[in-house]
């Protein structure tokens, strides 16, 4: 009986294993076309750009995406997104103000961060992982909201208005309330934040133009964002830094060699 078992397991991890085996992957670039895997790792690379995986049943999706980009928002404008902000916040943005989203999908509490911590331990047991307390996750949640606040202060000098904004809340509004989170009905997400963990910040001008960031943003690039009315310069560094798919980027995308405490 013993070795029947042993062998009913031994076929359902043969199965198991061919199932996993027969997985297709699939390399695409930034413009959803199939791309080499040498020339993916190449993009990977790329100051401006980063890499996803997606998994979805028998295939597995490797997919460059934008780690910053310029755009314009033609279909719906500034003056409805600004509408739009400022009725569901109750809060009166100034005229001509640069507007400023972060973004998450979505929002969680203590009880569903330790959920998706244990499960992170469990992928990655080989690694050496510390403790996550309430009180670990409270002092870390309450140092970003302070900061967050000195931040949003520091950029409203500049007639810059910042907003946050989430799609779906998991507990963590009701457990912190003083995070000012505004919900989304669609047309953020629709519009600037369509592929999930791609990009979480978005920079718009009064004139429609728009810059938005999935990674590490210097404050000084913000800055320049929020202080000059002519990004022609920038969105020039930004080309060049895209079509050499150069790994230090070049002018304002220039990368630091070290790490820097930034606000969004």
């Amino acid at each position: 009986m013993k070795i029947n078992q042993f062998k009913l397991l031994l076929f359902f991890l043969f199965v198991a294993y061919s199932s996993y085996s027969q997985k297709k992957e699939y390399y695409l670039d930034e413009n959803m076309k199939e791309i080499t895997p040498h020339f993916y790792l190449e993009k990977c690379s790329s100051r401006v750009l980063k890499c996803l995986d997606f998994k979805t049943g028998k295939e597995i999706i490797h997919k460059v995406v934008f780690r910053f980009k310029f755009g314009s928002v033609k279909k719906i404008g500034y003056k409805q997104i600004k509408a739009l902000l400022s009725k569901t916040s109750n809060k009166a943005i100034s005229l001509n103000a640069i507007i400023m989203i972060t973004y998450r999908d979505s929002l969680y509490d203590f009880k569903a961060r330790e959920r998706n911590y244990k499960k992170h331990i469990l992928k990655h047991d080989s690694v050496k992982h510390g403790p996550f307390s309430l009180r670990k996750f409270d002092y870390s949640r309450k140092k970003w909201i302070k900061r967050q606040q000195k931040c949003v202060k520091r950029y409203k000098k500049l007639n810059a208005e910042t907003f946050y904004i989430y799609k779906y809340d998991y507990g963590s509004i009701k457990t912190y309330p003083n995070l000012h989170w505004i919900k989304d009905r669609g047309m953020f997400k629709n519009t600037f934040f369509k592929i999930m963990y791609n990009s979480n910040f978005v920079v718009i001008k009064p004139n429609g133009e728009y810059f938005i960031s999935g990674g590490h943003l210097q404050d000084k690039l913000l800055k320049k964002l929020v202080k000059n009315s002519d990004w022609t310069p920038f969105k020039k560094d930004w080309q060049n830094s895209y079509q050499s798919l150069h790994r230090e980027g070049y002018g304002v995308f220039e990368k630091e060699h070290y790490h820097k405490p930034h606000c969004f």
